[in-house]
């Protein structure tokens, strides 16, 4: 049974297509279908069944894909440990961001190790700070640049962010210096991404804060871009804020409010050698994560 097959009707199965599986694992659709073709003459039936609403097991596929999965793990685990003994660092990791400002130094980091370890493969995830850091503690993520989620993870910071309210540039409340948070309760609030555990869900959450009139928005864009049109205020991350400083204006909350801001990556002894390799030389583009004595467990 070949492992690289078995390892191919895994992502199917995840990806619930065959466009997907091969755009993730770098398979032509047509390659990815005459593995599959040969998989289950190998096997005697039918592992996947195709419908319109994507691909999925067969009940015998369901019945066998425990012993799969570890078949895939055990092939992978003893081709690492080759590559140890043949002094080469290989497998893959997974990591991700969802803030552009710190795209410049991620994909750079990401840019150095692709040259340092050819051998190993890259994914990049997306996904808001809420999946990546549960993505890291289920151990499918090895570094991820997030806002601080509770987690067993470890955490290294990179800066308090200030929560900034974003306002249309002829808002009265542009003449103060601050806004009080009772505000948020009376004025029409812009809610970005309603249906995702956000920065500005949490922290209205945590803080008990009810907005009177809340508009939901599809994302974090075009909350600003509302703000801009005058139909409500909202919150952001100041990181995020600087973006879009031609458009909207921002005020600092009273009292101020911060969001932190760090990589959040595995324990130490649940780290791959590729992932140790990452995290250091992530200290070239974040300089906090040279020091190991910054990161704490969540």
């Amino acid at each position: 049974m070949d492992a690289e097959k078995c390892r191919v009707l895994l992502e199917i199965i995840t990806c619930g297509t065959l466009s997907g599986a091969a755009d993730k694992l770098g398979y032509s659709p047509s390659g990815i279908s005459r593995m599959m073709d040969a998989l289950e003459r190998e096997f005697g039936f039918r592992l996947l069944l195709r419908g319109r609403n994507g691909i999925c097991p067969t009940r015998e596929c369901e019945t066998l894909l425990p012993k799969i999965r570890e078949f895939v793990e055990k092939q992978e685990q003893l081709r690492l440990e080759v590559a140890g003994i043949s002094g080469l660092i290989a497998g893959e990791i997974s990591v991700g961001t969802p803030y552009p400002a710190y795209y410049d130094p991620f994909f750079r980091l990401i840019a150095k190790f692709n040259q340092q370890y050819p051998q190993v493969r890259v994914n990049i995830l997306r996904g808001m700070s809420s999946a990546l850091c549960a993505a890291v503690e289920d151990g499918n993520a090895d570094f991820c640049i997030v806002s601080k989620r509770k987690g067993d993870f470890c955490w290294i910071p990179l800066r308090q962010d200030p929560l900034v309210v974003i306002l249309s540039r002829n808002h009265p409340l542009t003449r103060q210096d601050s806004v009080p948070l009772s505000v948020l309760e009376t004025e029409p609030f812009l809610l970005p991404s309603p249906d995702e555990e956000t920065d500005v869900y949490n922290f209205l959450t945590a803080a008990g804060i009810r907005p009177g009139t809340t508009l939901p928005c599809q994302d974090i864009q075009a909350a600003y871009y509302m703000a801009a049109a005058g139909l409500g205020i909202t919150l952001d991350n100041a990181i995020f804020a600087s973006r879009f400083r031609d458009a909207v204006c921002t005020r600092p909350l009273d009292p101020p409010q911060h969001i932190s801001i760090g990589i959040a990556a595995p324990r130490l002894e649940l780290r791959s050698p590729a992932a140790r390799k990452f995290l250091a030389l992530a200290g070239e583009f974040f300089p906090a994560a040279r020091e190991m004595t910054a990161i704490s467990f969540s």
